[in-house]
């Protein structure tokens, strides 16, 4: 996966000229507008990362072999979606002050998206509360379908219940312009890449830390510990 690295660097290069120098302001917002590229990408991958950790929870409770692997690249996907969700909701409030006069608003949208950060760091907290190894999977992936109902409604909520969120994509078209959209998608695949890596040596980095713990175990049960 080291090829992540060098495929998301140029990306963020190129996602960052075209962001604060190539795409023209917005007249009515001027350059605070431009925080707008970052915090999409950011929102996009976050949805992505949770709806990988939905499909790698499924996996865990139907597959018979390889449930130590998917269960670690599902918690790994879980933790870079909070990642990444963190800094939407931080872009997102810096964007509403400028925009909207305040840093929060009970926006059906900003609602459902910090609802959603408390329920997957619940999955986190679960995970962390049990030490049995098959119980934690299974409770976890359990857990984890439960609450990805939120996600979709994160992505519905704009078109649900009355909200002042932008919407990009509409049944009419888009709400920006060319520009402004190849902006946000180069932003986005940029972030997406960097969140794959993320999720990669985070899954890595556990095994590594699991394998640490077994050997240790044992080693202190062959000294009578």
């Amino acid at each position: 996966m080291r090829y992540l690295r060098w495929l998301s660097l140029p990306l963020w290069v190129v996602g960052l000229y075209l962001a604060l120098i190539w795409v023209p302001d917005v007249r009515a917002l001027g350059v605070s507008y431009r925080i707008f590229y970052i915090h999409l990408g950011m929102a996009w991958t976050a949805l992505l990362a949770m709806t990988a950790n939905f499909v790698l929870s499924l996996l865990v409770l139907v597959r018979r072999k390889g449930k130590e692997e998917t269960d670690r690249f599902a918690q790994a996907s879980a933790e870079i979606g909070i990642l990444m969700t963190t800094a939407t909701l931080a872009s997102g409030m810096l964007w509403a002050r400028v925009a909207w006069g305040a840093f929060w608003t009970w926006d059906p949208r900003l609602t459902t998206t910090a609802i959603m950060w408390f329920l997957y760091i619940g999955y986190l907290l679960l995970r962390q509360a049990m030490d049995d190894e098959t119980k934690r999977r299974v409770y976890s992936a359990v857990y984890a379908l439960i609450v990805f109902i939120d996600v979709p409604i994160v992505y519905l909520s704009v078109q649900w219940w009355r909200s002042i969120h932008p919407v990009v994509f509409t049944e009419s078209g888009m709400n920006i312009t060319p520009q402004m959209f190849i902006a946000v998608i180069v932003f986005f695949f940029a972030t997406l890449v960097l969140a794959l890596d993320l999720i990669y040596l985070r899954a890595f980095q556990d095994k590594v830390q699991q394998e640490l713990q077994k050997r240790r175990a044992r080693r202190l049960g062959r000294l009578g510990y």
